[in-house]
């Protein structure tokens, strides 16, 4: 069998989908800092000897009036394929890129990745993947339409806004997750490895949360201006604005489904995308 062995990772968080959801259309920051990064893509091929190239678009770029049209010019600037995932195919590649490298999978659990503009939510049972599907809920969404935290303005929010917030997500919820229960919830999003690790603090492990860890953080988090967030050992200023409006998705969730933990997964869509590829090339 292949075996996969990372030689490098660069992360860039150029929030496409900041002010999508007034707009319509991709931020033109975001998207020249892309393009900008799709120009250098070549050279990092080629520094690293890469003959083949996997790129997926997911919830901003299926979402704005602009994102058909942006994949075009970055294809044309990079010279290779971006494919569109449906938000099922995102939610279903993201549940196989942990099943197929995470540990210790027994029993039952949902499978969660909260992301910019939406969250994709799977069903693991017995190491079967069931029940895929993306919810239009976002750390980035949530945060524009209701928190309107910004680096240079965020002071904490209302509870009012927490509360209309909570509402919105618990509608949601109740159409696209009726009936379903849960005791594990396993997370692959930066949103939840940030909380863990901010339970964790100077603890090695920092996979693990309880539920009420989960709603002290919550709590904590909802207390604080964005200077105050940026200054908490395992949180990064990238995520600083957006952290709020993901930690009570999660919690939301959590409290839907009645999941008395939550696990970090460090898997996520780019190795469910990785292994598509590679057992496509061996069939």
């Amino acid at each position: 069998s292949k075996q996969l062995k990372k030689i490098a990772r660069e992360s860039l968080m150029p929030r496409l989908g900041e002010g999508l959801y007034s707009s319509g259309t991709l931020n033109p920051t975001g998207k020249k800092e892309t393009r900008d990064f799709f120009r250098r893509l070549p050279r990092l091929c080629e520094r690293h000897r890469v003959d083949r190239v996997l790129i997926g678009a997911t919830s901003a770029l299926r979402e704005a009036r602009d994102g058909t049209e942006f994949i075009s010019e970055l294809e044309q600037i990079c010279e290779h394929k971006v494919r569109l995932l449906s938000g099922e195919q995102e939610a279903l590649l993201t549940a196989q890129g942990i099943l197929l490298n995470e540990k210790n999978l027994e029993g039952e659990y949902l499978l969660v990745d909260i992301g910019g503009g939406s969250t994709e939510i799977s069903e693991l049972r017995d190491k079967t993947i069931s029940a895929p599907r993306s919810i239009l809920l976002g750390a980035i969404r949530e945060n524009h339409t209701f928190l309107q935290c910004e680096e240079d303005d965020c002071s904490p929010p209302s509870t009012t806004a927490i509360s209309n917030l909570r509402k919105h997500i618990g509608t949601h919820l109740q159409e696209h997750l009726p009936g379903v229960a849960y005791d594990k919830i396993i997370g692959s999003s930066g949103t939840v490895r940030s909380l863990c690790k901010l339970r964790a603090k100077k603890r090695r492990k920092a996979s693990t949360l309880t539920a009420s860890e989960l709603n002290e953080l919550t709590h904590l988090l909802c207390t604080c201006d964005f200077e105050t967030r940026c200054k908490i050992e395992g949180i990064e200023r990238n995520r600083a604005d957006i952290i709020v409006a993901g930690a009570i998705i999660l919690e939301e969730i959590s409290k839907h489904v009645g999941a008395s933990s939550i696990r970090a997964s460090i898997f996520s869509l780019r190795h469910g995308l990785l292994d598509e590829a590679i057992r496509g090339s061996s069939d």
